[in-house]
């Protein structure tokens, strides 16, 4: 009885979207919902080491050119981990934030469910 319940479970479990098989930053990029939650939860900004502002803002310039598909694993984390990349990157337009006045100046505004 209790392993058949847990099999439920685990099928249950793996249709929910977030089981699905995709990187965060593609997620990010795609649903404003995501990157609203992103942004809330991102710590405050860092003082900004010139070397790494140059190396994010370049992984940012690739990632509104080519898409998320064109970073590899490391540049995805790098971006994400960075709160000032991915407010500068909600400013100027995920696509996610196209969709929503929730985002606006890096801040996630009332309204949000």
């Amino acid at each position: 009885m209790v392993l058949r319940r847990l099999q439920e479970e685990l099928q249950w479990a793996a249709a929910r979207p977030w089981a699905a098989e995709r990187d965060g930053l593609s997620w990010v990029w795609e649903d404003w919902q995501v990157l609203a939650r992103h942004i809330a939860l991102l710590p405050p900004p860092e003082p900004p080491d010139p070397v790494r502002r140059h190396f994010l803002q370049g992984l940012s310039l690739k990632l509104r050119r080519d898409g998320p598909e064109a970073l590899d694993r490391r540049e995805r984390r790098e971006l994400l981990l960075d709160a000032d990349s991915i407010r500068a990157l909600a400013d100027q337009g995920f696509p996610a934030t196209r969709q929503t006045d929730f985002i606006r100046d890096g801040e996630v505004k009332e309204g949000l469910t």
